[in-house]
C-alpha cells in the first residue's frame, strides 16, 4: 500500500470531518422535519376527532329531537284513534239501542194484533 504523506492525510481527514458533518446536519433537517410533520399530523388528527365528536353531537341531538317530535306526533294521533273509537262505539250503542227499540216496538205491536 502506498504512503500517504502528511497533506494527503490531512485532507482525508479533512474529507471524512466534512463528510460526517454533512451527514450528521442531513440526519439532523430530516428527524426534525420528521418531528415537526409528525405534531402537525398530531394536531390534524385532533382536530378532526374533535370535528367528529361535535358532528356526532350534532346528530345525536338532531336523533333526539327527532325522536322526541315523532312521539309527540304518534301520541297525538294515538289520541285522535282513541277518540275516534269512542265515538263510534257511542254511536254503534245509540243504533243498537235504537234497534232494540224498534225491535221490542214492532213485538208489542204484533201483540196487538
Amino acid at each position: 500500500m502506498p504512503k500517504l504523506n502528511l497533506t494527503d492525510t490531512k485532507v482525508l481527514i479533512i474529507s471524512i470531518v466534512l463528510l460526517l458533518a454533512i451527514s450528521g446536519g442531513i440526519m439532523y433537517y430530516f428527524d426534525n422535519r420528521i418531528k415537526i410533520s409528525n405534531e402537525e399530523f398530531n394536531i390534524k388528527l385532533l382536530l378532526l376527532n374533535k370535528q367528529i365528536v361535535t358532528n356526532l353531537n350534532q346528530l345525536q341531538q338532531n336523533l333526539e329531537e327527532s325522536i322526541s317530535s315523532l312521539k309527540n306526533n304518534l301520541s297525538l294521533e294515538m289520541e285522535l284513534i282513541d277518540t275516534s273509537l269512542k265515538s263510534f262505539r257511542d254511536k254503534n250503542d245509540r243504533d243498537l239501542a235504537a234497534i232494540n227499540s224498534l225491535i221490542d216496538e214492532i213485538e208489542r205491536q204484533s201483540d196487538i194484533k
